[in-house]
This record gives structure tokens, C-alpha cells and sequence, in this order.
């Protein structure tokens, strides 16, 4: 391959990873390459090296002249060095946020500036951009880094647009994840960096992650003179991952189930993780017990519990570090300090004419920080006469209802966008979903059922990053993954006769954890009552929080 003979080209971050392999790639194409890194130790010997930092003008302006100087020209420039960085919107400062966009936006300014004037006189002058997958898709946990990698995909076609004209191509590569030192830094990180790395892989619907010689060919395919007539696009290297859509794997392989804690729990339930306290979260609904667990290896030790003195059919979590809870008629929240308030009765909105008893069920926080809520008789109800509720409380105490006419309302769960809540009605054996947005609920659209026929009676549910549904079988002795069209993909098994409900949970969100109940059962010899934990081959998302406040809520007067 000849296409780069007679090209000089600067690869800035070319030492390791993806700037190493295009390195490779431009040279074996005939292209004379200057690598720009902060330590040009080990490059190859074929290789101009200068040592650059790209969050400084002047030491960019330097290494240019210097490329210059010694090769009498410059017509291609490869902008690969970036940082990465972790988080939601407020796991970095003001100083992390400066320095990350220094060098993964305004670097690629320094450098693209200095190099304008030598590539206005090359015939086959082009800049290629390093962005990310994470530009275009939003991937949980990387708030900063997507930030500066779609900053680098809008400049990349605003400077198209300027230097078109002056005979300089600009253009961007999108990376999935790729098997890079990075990666391997973040992995060795992880909790269980093997089963880490295979949720990564999975993600990608190739099943593996991007090698950076696959990224190289993409930049050498932009960058090359053959490309004359493609400028201000992107090209993704993705294995898929940002326009597939795949049915998953109609098989799962036996994940092997560990017994977490003791088989004690009456009723547990609502199994989430608390990323900030690192803590599992869980209720035993009859004996109004919130409890919290630190997750040891494929153990679960309670560190906290709760007794609230009425039942507790859900916990989530609340901005403000606190938590809240569906009491028995109502919400209570615990503040972060422990002090424990109960909200008012809502049986106005549950039974408006009167009714039997009943108590709150499963409960879910929405996107937008308001809490889903329904309800289940205490009382056998003759077959037709279906009055439990779907309830929406916002921070503000105000009250809707969302669905009416249930059997018993109970698994609740968003897909990964926000945008469809899934529910389950126990005793009519459905899954249903409805469309979802910060608006008004629209209550004319009807409910589109899924699944009707449910092998036993669906329980708690999940729902993963990818967009599955984990559903608990009460009386099934097993969880099921469900595609979103309602596709059975695979089961996870337990020794427990009633399985409750299921939420991922470690720091990793990796690990699926599954509650059980004791309740009704006598002589039992499996571990009925215990909560599992099980490596299942995918990673779960981030609860959302409730808004209201848990120190002071909305129904306090003092």
C-alpha cells in the first residue's frame, strides 16, 4: 500500500494504543510520521518523535515547526491524544472538568491551529478527529468524557465546513470500546475484571471489543488522498453498537447462583443498589424491615435494619442521601441521619368509595425523580373485581393514578431511555408497557401487553443496560430474561421456592440479586428466604432518585 508516499503525517498520542496502531498503519502506506506524545520512549525507529503536551500552545506550536523543519512539509494530522474520565455529572470538579476538555477539545484546536498554515499548502491535506461511540450514545458513567468526545464531533464538521474551500478535509472516527491500556487501567479496577470485561464485550453486538488496528483502517481510509470527496463525517468503529439493534441470544448459558445470606427473610423484596453508599438495599414487606447489606464477594452482610412499624413494600433511593419507602397506606422517608417520617394516608386516591384492606406493593423512582407506586388487596377479591392502582407521587406530595382495574400491581421498571415504563399484574399474568415522558401521563393511550401468559405468578423486575427484563417467578423457583417484544431469552434457577424480586447490583452493576419469601411455607429444606446473587453476563443501570426531601418532605409542617 503506497496511497500516504510523499506524506507527512503527525499522529498526536502515538505512542501506545489506537495512535500506535495508526502509526503502523500510515507507515505501511508509505507515509513519513511524527508521533506527538508526552513520553516518545519506545516508538518505533521508522518514527519522528517530539515530545508535545497539547494542553500547551507553545509546546504545540514548537512540535509542528519541528515536524516541518525536518520533513519541508505537512499534510496530514491525526488528533488521537485524550484522557479518559468516570462519573455522572457530579463525580468531578470544576478543575477535573478544565483539564479534560483542555486536552481532548482544546488540544485538538492547538494542534489542528499551528498545523493550518503548513496543510494550506499540501495537495492532500486532511485532519482526522478522534471522537467516541459516546458522542452519539449515552453510555452510564462517562458524563465528562461524552461531553468532550461530542464537542470533538461538532468541531470536526464546523471545520469542514471552514476549510472545505481551502482544499483540507476534516473528519472523525468513532470508536467503540476498544482494546486499549485504558480499558485494561479501568478493569483492573473492577471488582471481578473478567466477568467486567465480558459485560463490556457483550455490549458490543460483534461480542468483543474494537481492536485499535480496526480503528487505524478507519483513520487511514479518511486520511488517504483516495478519499478526496469525503469530508465533515464520521465513520464508527463500533461493532454495531450505535445503530443495531439486535435480538439477544435466544440461548443463555447456566449462570451458577450463590446462596448470599442466611434463609431468614418472611417476605423480601425491592433489591436495589445504592451506588453511593455501595450498599445493597432491600425490604421484608411483612415485617416492615428496611435493611441495607454490603456486598463481600458472594456474600451479602446486613450492615443496617430498619423496623418501621408497618409494612414496607419498596425502598428507593432519594437525592438527598436519604431514603424512601412505600409504608403501608403512604410514603415514609428516612433521612440521612436516620430519623424516620411517615406520609399521609392515601386511600383517597386507592379507594375512593371504600374497600377491603389493602397496602402499597412494589414501587419504582421515574427519570424525573417522582415515585410509581401500586397496591394489592389483604383480602381474597372475587374473580372481576380487579380495584388495585398504579399511583404517581411527586416530591411535592401531589398524587395521580395511572392505572386502575389490577389484580395485584406489582413489578415496575423503565427501559434504558426513559421513554417506556414496563408493569407487572400479578394476578392477571401480564406484562404490560406504556409510553413515558416528564409530561403529563397519558392516560387515553391504552397499555400494550406484552406477555399473557406467564408460566407462574410474576413477581419483582428489573430492568438491565441493554434493555432486557428480569422477571422473579413466585412459585417458579427461577428468574426469566425477557427481550422487550416479550421474547424469552433464558432463566436463572435458584433454591428457593418463591423468588421475590431482582435487581443488578455490586459496583460494577454486574451481579444480579435475587430476594425470596418464606412466607406460607412449612418444612422447608431449600433456602427459601434467602437472597442470591449470580453472574449472569449482563450489567444492570443506576437507580434513579426520588427529588423530594427526606429531611424535611413535603407533608411536614414543623
Amino acid at each position: 500500500m503506497t496511497e500516504f508516499s510523499g506524506l507527512v503525517a503527525i499522529v498526536t498520542g502515538g505512542a501506545s494504543g489506537i495512535g500506535a496502531a495508526v502509526v503502523r498503519r500510515l507507515h505501511e502506506g508509505g507515509a513519513s510520521i511524527a508521533v506527538f506524545d508526552l513520553n516518545i520512549a519506545g516508538i518505533p525507529e521508522y518514527a519522528f518523535g517530539v515530545t508535545v503536551n497539547v494542553a500547551d500552545d507553545t509546546s504545540v506550536i514548537a512540535g509542528v515547526d519541528a515536524v516541518v523543519a525536518k520533513f519541508g512539509r505537512l499534510d496530514i494530522v491525526v488528533n488521537n491524544a485524550g484522557i479518559g474520565a468516570q462519573g455522572d455529572v457530579a463525580s468531578n470538579d470544576d478543575d477535573e472538568w478544565h483539564r479534560v476538555w483542555d486536552i481532548n477539545v482544546v488540544g485538538m484546536a492547538r494542534v489542528s491551529r499551528a498545523a493550518l498554515p503548513y496543510l494550506r499548502q499540501s495537495p492532500a491535506a486532511a485532519i482526522v478527529n478522534l471522537s467516541s461511540l459516546v458522542a452519539t450514545a449515552g453510555v452510564p458513567q462517562r458524563v465528562l468524557y461524552s461531553a468532550t468526545k461530542g464537542a470533538v464531533l461538532a468541531m470536526t464538521r464546523a471545520m469542514a465546513a471552514d476549510h472545505i474551500r481551502e482544499g483540507i478535509r476534516v473528519n472523525a472516527v468513532n470508536p467503540g470500546t476498544a482494546d486499549t491500556p485504558w480499558i485494561d487501567s479501568l478493569l483492573a479496577k473492577a471488582d471481578d475484571p473478567v466477568a467486567e470485561r465480558k459485560a463490556l464485550e457483550a455490549r458490543q453486538p460483534h461480542g468483543r471489543l474494537v481492536s485499535p488496528d480496526e480503528i487505524a483502517h478507519a483513520v487511514a481510509y479518511l486520511a488517504s488522498p483516495h478519499s478526496g470527496s469525503t469530508s465533515g463525517t464520521s465513520v464508527a468503529v463500533d461493532g454495531g453498537m450505535q445503530e443495531l439493534r439486535l435480538r439477544p441470544e435466544q440461548t443463555m448459558s447456566t449462570p451458577t447462583v450463590s446462596t448470599a445470606t442466611e434463609p431468614t427473610f418472611e417476605l423480601s423484596e425491592g433489591v436495589i443498589w445504592d451506588d453511593r453508599a455501595q450498599l445493597v438495599r432491600w425490604v421484608d414487606i411483612l415485617q416492615g424491615r428496611v435493611l441495607a447489606g454490603r456486598l463481600n464477594g458472594d456474600h451479602i452482610d446486613v450492615v443496617d435494619d430498619r423496623h418501621l412499624g408497618q409494612t414496607s413494600g419498596a425502598v428507593a433511593l432519594a437525592e438527598d442521601g436519604g431514603l424512601l419507602v412505600a409504608a403501608a397506606h403512604g410514603l415514609a422517608t428516612v433521612s440521612p441521619s436516620g430519623e424516620v417520617s411517615f406520609g399521609p394516608d392515601l386511600e383517597e386516591y386507592v379507594a375512593p368509595n371504600g374497600r377491603g384492606p389493602w397496602r402499597m406493593n412494589d414501587g419504582i423512582v421515574d427519570p424525573q425523580g417522582r415515585f410509581l407506586v401500586g397496591t394489592l388487596s389483604l383480602e381474597d377479591v372475587p374473580a372481576g373485581h380487579d380495584q388495585e392502582v398504579l399511583l404517581r407521587i411527586s416530591p411535592d406530595g401531589s398524587t395521580e393514578v395511572l392505572r386502575t382495574g389490577l389484580g395485584m400491581s406489582n413489578g415496575l421498571g423503565f427501559a434504558p431511555d426513559g421513554s417506556t415504563v414496563f408493569h407487572i399484574d400479578t394476578l392477571a399474568g401480564t406484562l404490560s408497557s406504556h409510553s413515558y415522558s416528564a409530561g403529563e401521563f397519558d392516560s387515553d393511550e391504552p397499555w400494550v401487553t406484552i406477555i399473557d401468559d406467564f408460566p407462574h405468578f410474576a413477581d419483582g423486575m428489573t430492568v438491565d443496560a441493554s434493555g432486557d427484563l428480569w422477571i422473579a417467578f413466585w412459585g417458579g423457583s427461577h428468574v426469566a430474561r425477557y427481550a422487550a417484544d416479550g421474547h424469552r431469552l433464558g432463566e436463572v434457577y435458584v433454591d428457593a421456592q418463591q423468588p421475590t424480586c431482582v435487581g443488578f447490583v455490586g459496583e460494577s452493576l454486574n451481579r444480579l440479586a435475587i430476594t425470596s419469601a418464606l412466607l406460607g411455607l412449612e418444612d422447608v429444606t431449600d433456602d427459601s428466604g434467602a437472597i442470591f446473587v449470580s453472574d449472569v453476563g449482563a450489567v444492570g443501570k443506576h437507580e434513579y432518585r426520588w427529588m423530594g426531601s427526606t429531611i424535611s418532605p413535603s407533608w411536614r409542617t414543623d
